[in-house]
């Protein structure tokens, strides 16, 4: 299964840890460069760094494939955002 996560604090990456663990493909998206160095060294390369909350961030990342979209960002305006265009402009 392809999931995209969009938030890599303790949530989102312990999330995409277990998630990896059950054989899912998974992409998280991040801007805060430490959070990126720090989990891409945990779980390699598939950590993208932007703005969850933009279209062409969620465009690299594939989420028109994505099975599932979590937003988990610390910010409930961010994580709305990202439901909002997951749903709406990706189906």
């Amino acid at each position: 299964m392809y999931i995209v996560i969009v938030g890599a604090g303790q949530v989102g990456s312990n999330l995409a840890k277990s998630l990896l663990a059950l054989g899912n493909e998974v992409v998280v998206v991040e801007r805060d460069s430490q959070r990126i160095e720090t989990l891409t060294e945990e779980i390699g390369n598939c950590v993208l760094n932007g703005d969850g909350s933009t279209i062409t961030v969620l465009e690299d990342a594939g989420v028109s494939r994505a099975s599932i979209v979590i937003a988990a960002t610390e910010l409930d305006e961010t994580n709305l955002a990202v439901c909002q265009l997951a749903k709406h402009v990706f189906q």
